[in-house]
This record gives structure tokens, C-alpha cells and sequence, in this order.
């Protein structure tokens, strides 16, 4: 028969082991966008949309190919109405910023690379662990 207390032990084992890979494969993601090339672009639309998440498209050039694409904003856990505000203000539509592609799916851009804002507490609880 099984004892219950080492079930409850292996499946918190496996559920810890779960989470730790996923957030290292969320990291690891966040790395590659920093190596991804980088392109002007031009802000076409900055608002909110419905939930209160911002809202930016923006228009570039590659390959002699115009793309209109929706570019990351903050990650869920970080969406407050002052990050939002601020994130907006940051960039207004029709200003001039450098967008990062993901050279194998042109069409998703990213204004700042690197791990999402709500990566933090992942890389914070790795860092406690390794």
C-alpha cells in the first residue's frame, strides 16, 4: 500500500520541478529577444484597449516588407493603471522607436527585449534557489 505522505512529497516534487523548468524556459525566451534584430519604426496607434491594457501598434520595414504589428506591453501581473499610464506615455503614436523582430516570425516585434517585467519573481526565486 502506498503511504499517503510520500504521494503529497512527490507530487509537490514534481509540481516544484514543473514550475522551476517553465521559468527557465520563460528566461531563457527573454534572452533570445535581446540577440533579435532591431529595426525604426514608427508608433501608428497608443491607447488602451477595453481591459485597460495598453495598446500599441507600430509599423516597420523589412526585407522591403511593411508589417503593422501589435508589440508587447507589460506582462499580466505587472498591469497597474500607473505602469499602463506610464508605458502609454512612454511611447505616443507617431514617434520614432527602435522595435526588436523575431527574425523567424517577422511579424512579432517587441519594444524592449529581454526577460517580461513579471519575470522578475522567477529570476528572483532562481537566483534564492541556485
Amino acid at each position: 500500500m502506498f503511504n499517503f505522505y510520500s504521494i503529497i512529497i512527490g507530487l509537490f516534487a514534481v509540481g516544484g520541478l514543473g514550475v522551476a523548468l517553465w521559468s527557465w524556459m520563460k528566461i531563457v525566451q527573454g534572452r533570445k529577444t535581446a540577440q533579435w534584430p532591431r529595426v525604426e519604426s514608427i508608433i501608428v496607434r497608443s491607447s488602451f484597449d477595453a481591459s485597460g491594457i495598453p495598446n500599441i501598434e507600430c509599423s516597420y520595414r523589412v526585407n522591403d516588407k511593411t508589417y503593422h504589428a501589435p508589440v508587447e506591453t507589460p506582462g499580466a501581473s505587472d498591469v497597474t493603471p500607473e505602469i499602463c499610464k506610464r508605458y502609454l506615455d512612454q511611447y505616443p503614436a507617431e514617434t520614432k522607436v527602435l522595435v526588436f523582430y523575431d527574425p523567424d516570425k517577422v511579424e512579432h516585434a517587441i519594444l524592449q527585449p529581454g526577460p517580461k517585467h513579471d519575470d522578475w519573481l522567477v529570476r528572483k526565486k532562481l537566483r534564492q534557489w541556485i
